[in-house]
Formats: C-alpha cells, sequence, structure tokens
C-alpha cells in the first residue's frame, strides 16, 4: 500500500474542480490534486516487491562524494531505459495531510480519498512519483485552500485505508 508516513515534500501540479454535471445543488464538488514527488527507490516496493531491484541496484563502486551510512542506489540497464512507467493502481479510503508548517491546527486533513493514475521515473536521484488524488465534498473553504496550492511545493503526509480485522 503506498503510503507517505513521515512529512514529505510533494509538488502541487495541478488543481482541478470535481463536479458531477447533474449533481443537486446541495452536494459540495471535490478537487483533482496531480501530485509529484522524488523518493527513494525504496518506496517501489510498497507496489510491488520486484520493482526496487528491477529499476536500481547497489552501487558497484564508491564515490568520493558518497558518505558511509548512506543508503545509495544506481540505474540498472532496465532503469535506464524505462522514461515514464505507468502503474494500474486504485487505493480509497485515504487520508491526506498537508502542513502549512505554522502548527497543528493549521493543517488542511482530507478524508476519504482517491489515490490512483501513479507513474514511476527511475532517476539516479531517486524515482520520481507522480499520481492524483481526488478527495470529494469539500466546502467552499477547503477547496479554496487547496486551489491556491497550484505550482507549489507542499508538506505531506499520506495514510492508507484502515484494514478492518474480522
Amino acid at each position: 500500500m503506498f503510503q507517505l508516513e513521515s512529512l514529505t515534500k510533494v509538488s502541487v501540479l495541478d488543481v482541478r474542480v470535481l463536479s458531477q454535471k447533474d449533481r443537486k445543488p446541495d452536494e459540495l464538488p471535490g478537487v483533482q490534486l496531480l501530485l509529484q514527488a522524488t523518493l527513494g527507490a525504496g518506496v517501489l516496493a510498497m507496489f510491488d516487491g520486484f520493482l526496487p531491484g528491477l529499476l536500481y541496484r547497489k552501487p558497484s563502486g564508491k564515490t568520493q562524494s558518497e558518505l558511509d551510512g548512506l543508503e545509495t542506489a544506481e540505474l540498472t540497464v532496465i532503469g535506464e531505459h524505462v522514461k515514464r512507467m505507468p502503474w494500474v493502481y486504485e487505493q480509497t479510503g485515504c487520508e491526506v495531510t498537508i502542513d502549512f508548517g505554522i502548527g497543528g491546527g493549521s493543517n488542511l486533513v482530507l478524508a476519504d480519498v482517491k489515490v490512483h493514475r501513479v507513474s514511476m521515473r527511475p532517476e539516479q536521484t531517486g524515482v520520481v512519483l507522480q499520481w492524483t488524488a481526488d478527495a470529494l465534498g469539500l466546502n467552499d473553504s477547503t477547496r479554496g485552500k487547496l486551489t491556491g496550492l497550484k505550482r507549489t511545493d507542499v508538506q505531506m503526509l499520506l495514510k492508507g485505508p484502515e484494514v478492518a480485522v474480522e
């Protein structure tokens, strides 16, 4: 399951209003966010355990600029040839928290978010992950705050859905 468990720098590439053609006057529209982040190669294991080894390998030789204790990886031959890889993925019931850096009360928390349309672009510095997040039924204030984030970087948490155990 794809999650961002610690605050992560995420670029908000686009913000779109989601509204049905024949919606009732009391139904609130939602927002679709196109998001992108550069993450470590290990994030690929959240989608498939074989992906990190397919696209990345441990460096063959240390360069002078590398520090001991830092995890580094280099692209495999396959990784060098992959420009952008779409991944069929959908996750519903997520919680997105956008931290504005002022404190917990100012954070914007979106519940029941759908994460989908994922793509991966392996690079030497890490994997560039792009995904879409749909949040439905938002009030005017929340929708306004989100539209103001277009073309900006934010600090974000993404929590997966709670799994019910019976």
